[in-house]
């Protein structure tokens, strides 16, 4: 589930999520729905497939001791701030966190 208001962009590290419209706070933009992984999984793919294991690394949410889940949608082009305007909900919900304006990242 991707809303239809975010608009994959780029900024200065690769890519990222730009709201097209405005976005009230509280609504679910996105959620981590793709596939459920294991360390093993994990190992597995750094053993024969390096590229698919660093794109999972840098993208795959955490939600247990040895749990990762990926997306099939934008989820996995949200990036880490210091001052954050979205935040997880339950596992695996990005909800927003505040108000967000047209063309802010």
């Amino acid at each position: 589930m991707d809303d239809p208001r975010l608009i994959l962009g780029s900024n200065r590290f690769g890519n990222c999520v730009i709201a097209g419209a405005f976005i009230p706070r509280g609504s679910l933009v996105a959620e981590f729905d793709g596939e459920i992984l294991t360390r093993e999984d994990f190992y597995k793919y750094r053993d024969t497939c390096r590229p698919h294991y660093e794109d999972l690394v840098d993208h795959a949410v955490q939600f247990g001791q040895s749990l990762w889940r990926d997306s099939l949608g934008i989820a996995r082009n949200f990036n880490h701030s210091c001052q954050p305007n979205c935040g997880i909900r339950g596992y695996f919900g990005i909800i927003t966190m505040r108000d967000i304006r047209p063309q802010e990242e």
